[in-house]
């Protein structure tokens, strides 16, 4: 081997023990929800906006950086899945995990039931499959192909009717009640609007519950609805 071959050589280990040791690697995988209506013949379910991950490792090892972002993208989708009915987003879906574009700011099944009930308001209730499907190259995969992951099959959404359902009550998710100053059921309404946590609310009307006041229940998922005289129910919309 000549001097400058063994120059040339020297300088390649050089480079390559630099990247082995001494600078980290970042690489990014994908991944998008896609949710299907299993309820009604022909329904159209919906795709949305990909979002991804990233990781990072010390040393030149792509593969394993992916796989790292893979594992990113997978605590977010099941820590939203666990906080499904939460109006907002885990901290797991945040930049701070490396993740980013998240598309559900207001929550998973917020967003869902406003999508696919906006679409379908003839029907009390509709049952989705929810999956999310990943994309990257090797490493994204975690060498297995495992590209998709199945969330749900046939989960029920129950929908609102409009936001005020007249003669309706939606029994169940209770987190906090009050009594109103009048009978009105837009002051219920307006407590929800203005609660962060609220989804749906019902008002029960003044000798129901209280022999002069009217009440009103504010709820932490959307409950099934049933027909009664003592109330009138809402669902919050989100935009």
């Amino acid at each position: 081997m000549n001097k400058r071959m063994l120059i040339l050589l020297l300088v390649w280990i050089m480079a390559f023990s630099g990247m082995a040791e001494g600078q980290d690697v970042t690489r990014s995988c994908t991944a998008s929800y896609s949710v299907s209506v299993t309820s009604i013949s022909g329904g159209t379910g919906q795709t949305y906006p990909s979002f991804s991950g990233q990781g990072t490792v010390g040393y030149y090892n792509p593969n394993e950086a992916r796989r790292r972002a893979r594992h990113n993208l997978d605590e977010c989708v099941q820590a939203a899945w666990d906080n499904r009915d939460r109006v907002s987003k885990p901290s797991e879906c945040s930049e701070s995990n490396q993740v980013y574009s998240y598309p559900f700011e207001m929550g998973l099944i917020p967003k869902i039931r406003n999508d696919l009930c906006s679409r379908y308001k003839a029907y009390d209730s509709l049952a989705i499959t929810l999956s999310v499907i990943f994309s990257g190259d090797e490493g994204c995969l975690l060498d297995r192909n495992l590209w998709n992951t199945r969330l749900a099959t046939d989960y029920v959404i129950n929908c609102p009717n409009y936001e005020h359902e007249p003669g309706t009550n939606r029994l169940g998710g209770d987190y906090r009640s009050l009594l109103l100053d009048s009978p009105d059921w837009r002051l219920c309404k307006a407590e929800c609007d203005g609660d962060a946590r609220c989804m749906a609310w019902t008002y029960v009307r003044p000798g129901i519950q209280d022999p002069t006041k009217a009440k009103c229940w504010l709820k932490s998922n959307v409950p099934r609805r049933s027909p009664s005289s003592c109330c009138d129910s809402g669902v919050k919309l989100f935009p």
